[in-house]
């Protein structure tokens, strides 16, 4: 998220020239999560036209994870059903078979995305904090780019285990990894911030 938001950028910046960050990043969306948001940022990172977007995108990225909170995914899934005649469809095919075991509830767990019209899965992470969203791509969209993955995590030091010499009645054992996280490509991904709760008191639960 440092990365994305553009706070882990110094001076001069590496790439963009302008930030280090998301090629979509909207930190003020002042709404729930619903797919005109997602789209937003779609839009944003396929050719840099998207409304209120403080990032450098167009590259045209193709993100393949999308890492909600649950209250935010659950504005999503509201958001679809509640379109479900209007311009986004989904569909509820109940097989003969099927009519005496249903499983009640409905969740969405992949969005489409409308330019490449690759699936994008949806995550809801169990520690994500609420009103905010992440758009990740992790292989680039061109090829010959000398760039395996836009996220890796790269060690000066795998796994050691040490076991420290005895000196009392205790046995003493350390483990280290000594390693970080790196974004080589954040200007393919997206962050998407500022997402409300609901759009009154309460939950979105109805």
């Amino acid at each position: 998220m440092s990365i994305l938001s553009g706070w882990a950028g110094s001076t001069p910046a590496v790439y963009p020239s302008t930030n280090y960050a998301a090629g979509y990043l909207n930190q003020k969306v002042g709404s729930t999560l619903n797919t005109a948001s997602v789209f937003n940022a779609l839009l944003g990172l396929w050719d840099n036209t998207a409304p209120n977007n403080t990032g450098n995108g167009g590259f045209r990225a193709d993100p393949e994870l999308l890492i909600t909170e649950a209250y935010d995914q659950i504005n999503l899934t509201n958001d679809i059903f509640n379109k479900s005649s209007q311009s986004v469809a989904y569909q509820l095919f109940i097989s003969q078979d099927e009519i005496g075991d249903i499983k009640a509830g409905a969740a969405v767990s992949q969005f489409q995305n409308p330019f490449t019209r690759k699936l994008i899965r949806i995550m809801t992470h169990p520690w994500w904090k609420q009103g905010t969203a992440m758009l990740l791509t992790f292989k680039l969209p061109t090829s010959f780019n000398n760039v395996n993955n836009a996220w890796e995590v790269v060690n000066v030091q795998d796994y050691v285990s040490i076991a420290w010499p005895v000196i009392d009645v205790t046995f003493r054992f350390s483990l280290f990894l000594y390693g970080t996280l790196v974004g080589i490509a954040p200007q393919y991904s997206a962050l998407i911030q500022g997402l409300q709760k609901s759009t009154g008191t309460g939950t979105t639960f109805s």
